[in-house]
């Protein structure tokens, strides 16, 4: 990797959590700047402006999400037990985002309302993904026989992942676990529902 090419992932692995818990409008450049020991041109010579910055700080952190999923869902074989995977990530959520500052999809959403269109749009493509990923995996499921057939998978996935960010939500805010517990409890309910036998999921 270049000298350049170092320096700006420097710049976006320092900065990802500080602009996932101070949000966008609450990272000041002193901030950025005193976190990577780089002057405002230097970091700027990497980055068209700010906004760019906080994009790939963004989609760092949410890759950092994205490979703790999969490295769970792609040690499994069966559909209907990678979504078991996805929840049992879930249960545990807490821990993997302090590091990061809370959850990255969770207050970019927030930090963007009615302020960065462009941050938005990002948040509502992110989620409309791990969505289809969810449905996807409940279709194949149906398809495989694990799943009863003619499910809404659609309507099953919105569930699911609502019942997920709403817990992430409150457990963060109020630094208690449970409430991830007990969504994920839920959502196994969901998906205990859909199976053709009374088996319970792993």
């Amino acid at each position: 990797m270049k000298k350049s090419a170092k320096t700006r992932q420097h710049i976006i692995e320092t900065t990802a959590p500080i602009f996932n818990q101070q949000g966008y409008i609450g990272s000041s450049l002193t901030d950025l700047c005193q976190a990577t020991g780089l002057s405002k041109g230097a970091i700027y010579g990497h980055f068209q402006n700010k906004e760019e910055l906080a994009l790939a700080a963004f989609n760092y952190n949410l890759r950092q999400l994205s490979q703790a999923i999969m490295k769970r869902v792609d040690a499994e074989d069966r559909a209907s037990d990678k979504l078991a995977a996805i929840l049992q990530f879930y249960q545990d959520y807490h821990h993997f985002a302090i590091p990061f500052g809370g959850c990255p999809i969770l207050n970019l959403g927030i930090d963007a309302q009615g302020q960065h269109p462009q941050f938005l749009a990002r948040v509502v493509e992110v989620i409309k993904k791990l969505e289809n990923h969810i449905r996807r995996l409940i279709l194949a499921a149906m398809q495989a026989g694990e799943f009863r057939p003619n499910l809404d998978e659609q309507k099953i996935s919105r569930q699911i992942f609502s019942l997920l960010e709403g817990a992430i939500f409150m457990t963060l805010s109020l630094n208690n676990s449970q409430y991830l517990l007990d969504a994920t409890d839920l959502a196994q309910e969901i998906l205990r529902d859909c199976q053709l036998s009374p088996a319970p999921l792993q």
